[in-house]
C-alpha cells in the first residue's frame, strides 16, 4: 500500500508535526519586528509553509518512483559500441576560431560495474568502461621516411584508446512482470589516448617515423556529462539481460598543433558528441 511506505509514513508525521498548534506567546516579543520588517510570528510560519511545499512536492513523487527494480545491487558486465561525432576546433588567439568537421570514429569495449540503491526507489549506477578504436584519416603520397625509402603512399590513422568511470543516477520504472524500462543522467571523468600513426596499405604495417611532427598526439583527463535509457529483461533467477544508449558529451582532445602552420603551433581541441550502445548482463553478488 502506497500509504504504509516508510518514506510516505515519515513525510505525513513530519507535515503533521509542521501543523500542529503552537502555544502563543502573550508577550510584546512575539511580534517582536526583524531586520526586514516582518514580526518572527511571519518568519516562523513562512518557514513551516515552505518545508510543508517541499515535502509535499516529494509526496506527489513516491507514488511514481517507489517501485524497485531487480537489480537495484546487481553487478553488471557488457559489450559496447560507441560513435563519436567530432569537431575539431583551432584557436588563433585573436578571437577567430576555425572549426574542422573530422572523420566520424568508432570505437568497441566493455564496461563492467555495480547499481547501488538510492532513496525514493532511485538508484545509481557505476560503470567502468574501455573501449579502443581507429579511424584512417588521409593517404600521402610520394612522403620519404627516415630510413631512406619512400613508399608509394601511406595511410595515416587516428588510434584512440578510453578509460573512463560515467556515474549514471537512473530512474527505473516497470514495464510488464519481469521487464523494467529506466531513465540516466550523469557525469563522469575520462582518460583519452588519441593520436596518430602511418600504415603501408599494401603491408598494413606501423611505419614509424621519430619526432615527425605531421602526426600529432593528445593524451589527457576530459569531464563529460551523459545521457540515456534502456531496457532490462528478467531472464533467470538472478539474472537480467540489459540493452541501453548514452549520450555523452565531453572534449577529450586538447593540444598544440603544427599542421599546415609549420613553425607556427597553435591551440587545438575536439569537442565529442558520443552515441553509445550497449548490451550485456546484470547479476546478484554473493549466494
Amino acid at each position: 500500500m502506497l500509504f504504509r511506505h516508510p518514506d510516505v509514513i515519515f513525510i505525513r508525521l513530519f507535515i503533521v508535526s509542521c501543523f500542529k498548534p503552537k502555544r502563543r506567546r502573550t508577550d510584546d516579543s512575539y511580534k517582536m519586528k526583524t531586520a526586514t520588517g516582518r514580526t518572527t510570528g511571519d518568519v516562523a510560519s513562512g518557514k513551516y509553509a515552505c518545508a510543508v511545499v517541499m515535502l509535499l512536492s516529494v509526496l506527489c513523487l513516491v507514488p511514481v518512483v517507489q517501485a524497485r527494480s531487480l537489480t537495484d545491487n546487481h553487478f553488471f558486465a557488457s559489450g559496447v559500441v560507441s560513435w563519436h561525432s567530432r569537431d575539431g576546433m583551432i584557436d588563433f588567439g585573436d578571437g577567430r576560431v576555425q572549426h574542422f568537421e573530422r572523420k566520424l570514429l568508432r570505437t568497441q569495449g566493455i564496461t563492467v560495474g555495480k547499481n547501488f540503491v538510492l532513496p525514493f526507489g532511485l538508484r545509481v549506477a557505476v560503470p567502468l568502461f574501455l573501449e579502443f578504436g581507429a579511424v584512417q584519416e588521409g593517404t600521402v603520397e610520394g612522403l620519404l621516411l627516415s630510413d631512406g625509402s619512400m613508399p608509394p603512399s601511406m595511410i595515416y590513422m587516428s588510434v584512440m584508446y578510453h578509460v573512463g568511470c560515467q556515474p549514471l543516477v537512473e530512474f527505473p520504472f516497470r514495464l510488464s512482470d519481469g521487464a523494467w524500462g529506466f531513465g540516466a543522467i550523469g557525469g563522469g571523468c575520462h582518460f583519452v589516448a588519441l593520436f596518430e600513426e602511418e600504415r603501408d596499405p599494401d603491408r598494413n604495417r606501423k611505419l614509424t617515423s621519430e619526432g615527425d611532427p605531421y602526426l600529432e598526439d593528445s593524451r589527457r583527463l576530459s569531464a563529460s556529462a551523459a545521457a540515456g535509457a534502456g531496457m532490462e529483461f528478467l531472464v533467470g533467477k538472478r539474472l537480467v539481460f540489459s540493452i541501453r544508449y548514452l549520450f555523452r558529451f565531453w572534449k577529450p582532445v586538447q593540444r598544440q598543433t603544427v599542421r599546415d602552420l609549420f613553425p607556427l603551433t597553435m591551440p587545438y581541441s575536439e569537442w565529442f558528441f558520443t552515441h553509445g550502445i550497449s548490451a550485456g548482463f546484470l547479476f546478484a553478488g554473493g549466494r
